[in-house]
Parts: C-alpha cells; sequence; structure tokens
C-alpha cells in the first residue's frame, strides 16, 4: 500500500473508535519503520542464506530513480532453510555511469553490504542473469 494512505488508514481507525496513541502517525514515520523493518528481513535472509551455505543466483534489471538517475535492481536466487529456491528482492543499486566496471563494482559493492563476503561469494555464486545488454556481457557492437 503506498505511503501516502498511512494518514487516511490512522483516521480510519480513530473513527472506528481505536485508540492508537499520540506518535508514529506520520508518513515519515512509516517510511522509517517500513525500512527498519525490511533491512532486518534482508539481514535475515542472508544470515540464513550463508548459514545453510546455499548456492546463489543474481538478477540485475536496469530501472530509473525518481530522480531519473539510472539504477539496477538487485535480485537473488536461494534456497531457504534448504526449502526450494526462490526470488527475493535484494537492494537498488544507483549507477554513476553505465560503464562495465561501474556496474561490477556497484553489484560487488552491494551484495558485500548486504552481508555476502567474498570467500562465500566465489564459493557459492553459481549464477549471473541480465537482461543481455552488451555492456553486462562484455560484448562491443561490430561495425558494418
Amino acid at each position: 500500500m503506498p505511503f501516502d494512505n498511512h494518514f487516511k488508514l490512522i483516521e480510519l481507525q480513530k473513527a472506528n473508535g481505536i485508540s492508537l496513541g499520540s506518535i508514529l502517525h506520520s508518513r515519515y514515520s512509516a517510511t522509517t519503520i517500513i525500512d527498519h523493518i525490511a533491512t532486518k528481513m534482508r539481514e535475515q535472509l542472508v544470515k540464513n542464506i550463508i548459514d545453510c551455505s546455499a548456492k546463489l543466483s543474481v538478477l540485475i534489471d536496469e530501472s530509473t530513480t525518481l530522480s531519473s538517475k539510472t539504477s539496477r535492481v538487485v535480485y537473488i536466487k536461494s534456497a531457504i532453510s534448504n526449502d526450494d529456491p526462490i526470488f527475493m528482492f535484494l537492494d537498488l543499486v544507483e549507477l554513476d555511469n553505465q560503464l562495465a566496471v561501474n556496474i561490477v563494482d556497484k553489484l560487488l559493492a552491494s551484495l558485500h553490504k548486504c552481508g555476502f563476503d567474498e570467500t562465500f561469494l566465489q564459493k557459492n555464486w553459481v549464477s549471473f542473469v541480465s537482461d543481455k545488454a552488451s555492456v553486462l556481457l562484455g560484448k562491443k557492437k561490430l561495425s558494418s
């Protein structure tokens, strides 16, 4: 649900006679709480993947932020608690430029920031998926 609805939901609960106290009703508070919960959930998922020594696939796709900066959405596919592997959103990485070296550096920095160290990645990272962008695959356009 969009954060814009948060205030309306608070008002609805008050109209229904629910006492919600007098704090944490702003859009800013809702954003902060959701960000905190998402961060803790991501930490637990990554910890579980590392503890189970699960194999890891990384998928990235191009996106743009609200400020029109180019970015990459990073998804991972892995088993949680030794169940069947599933895709999970991991991070949104803003790019300074679209050079291959920058994309690789930002992707690796994102994986490290989320808790995957170099040793784990070398042992358990088994695939990489992209949208076939030539810059990501190291291909160069041939002149005709």
